[in-house]
């Protein structure tokens, strides 16, 4: 493994500090915390949960948290992984990883989206044509037509509908000129 490679946090959310646009909004995002911090909860050897930020999210839709353990449990990555979780599959990407073309990293956030919504396209559309999933990213779905079709209208509508904002929900809360005007 090469040199770590950090991650700008400065706009994120520290878990427990997250905060929403209003109440409903923080409910939901802390709950999307709280679950993440369930499914990670350290297993014999492996290391404790370091912090846990909100990179990006809508609260009960999609939040992309940037989790950081004690230390590297697998040589072949880092410490650092995307999580996404919320009304998708839930997914663990590593920020680097000995597996990715040399030099690439997933250190934006929004290259961590992007990777999660090609990884989840792939699996969708291999189970679609009836292909091996063994060379996808593991989806906790039944590999059937309809949740692969489910699956690939949630990633159209967060890069049609999402993506194009993207930018206005770093940290999880509404930074357009709209989503502050309210706010203020």
């Amino acid at each position: 493994m090469t040199k770590r490679v950090n991650v700008d946090t400065s706009g994120f959310q520290l878990y427990p500090e997250i905060v929403g646009d209003d109440e409903e909004e923080t409910a939901l995002l802390q709950e999307a915390a709280d679950r993440v911090l369930r499914l990670t909860r350290p297993v014999r050897g492996s290391p404790p949960v370091k912090h846990l930020y909100l990179a990006w999210g809508i609260g009960g839709l999609i939040c992309l948290f940037l989790l950081e353990y004690e230390w590297r449990f697998d040589e072949r990555e880092g410490d650092l992984y995307w999580t996404v979780i919320g009304d998708v599959p839930v997914a663990y990407l590593p920020i680097q990883a000995d597996f990715y073309p040399e030099g690439e990293t997933l250190s934006d956030p929004r290259d961590g989206l992007e990777f999660y919504c090609n990884a989840m396209e792939n699996w969708a559309d291999t189970v679609l044509e009836g292909g091996d999933l063994s060379g996808c990213y593991p989806v906790s779905a039944a590999p059937t037509e309809e949740h692969a079709r489910m699956l690939k209208s949630r990633i159209e509508f967060i890069r049609e509908k999402l993506m194009p904002d993207f930018a206005d929900f770093i940290g999880g809360v509404n930074r357009s000129p709209e989503g502050l005007d309210e706010q203020a």
